[in-house]
């Protein structure tokens, strides 16, 4: 079935009322949290990450906190988190250019995000929706239930072909919290 702009129109005003009062599973207060707590979701449940941030931002609630503590601590505070040298690396390094470059402030622009180390489409998608509160562009399992694809949840990513839509703010929880188990749904928004 080719989905037109149309059906996406109203899959997405479906899936508005349908999820209008869905939270994010991370808890953050800032949108410096949240990026952590994307950055460290991958592989990884929300449950833990939550675990993990709320240790994690008791002791460097901060950039250049985290920087302060270095690299063999970050690992440390995060190895129950999986991949955990990488995403240590990874946000070791952000935190540094967000120091350095936008005075400990997370930019609010997509294309600035991505140059972040660390920070993919889905993590800069889910930083400026949610943290700033701008339309995004979903992509992979958050966007193929309510842009075409195959199934909800199902692999893959916009970088691999899959289609994209434009999410509106608060609509793109509906795409986020989608994977989450919610695929009884799936019938009203076909």
């Amino acid at each position: 079935m080719r989905v037109t702009k149309k059906i996406k129109a109203e899959q997405i005003a479906i899936l508005g009322q349908v999820y209008k009062d869905t939270k994010p599973a991370l808890k953050f207060r800032n949108p410096f949290e949240l990026l952590v707590a994307v950055i460290l979701s991958a592989q990884c449940t929300d449950v833990r990450v939550n675990i993990t941030t709320e240790r994690l931002f008791a002791k460097a609630p901060c950039p250049q906190d985290i920087v302060d503590m270095g690299l063999p601590a970050l690992e440390q505070e995060i190895k129950d988190c999986g991949l955990f040298r990488n995403k240590a690396k990874n946000i070791m390094a952000t935190c540094e250019i967000l120091v350095r470059e936008f005075d400990s402030k997370v930019p609010e622009d997509f294309d600035t995000l991505l140059k972040l180390p660390g920070v993919g489409r889905k993590t800069a998608n889910v930083v400026t929706s949610i943290a700033f509160d701008r339309p995004a562009i979903a992509g992979g399992q958050q966007a193929e239930a309510g842009c075409g694809g195959d199934s909800p949840g199902g692999g893959g990513g916009a970088d691999e072909g899959y289609p994209q839509g434009i999410v509106e703010p608060g609509s793109s929880l509906a795409y986020l919290a989608w994977p989450q188990g919610v695929q009884g749904t799936q019938a009203s928004v076909r």
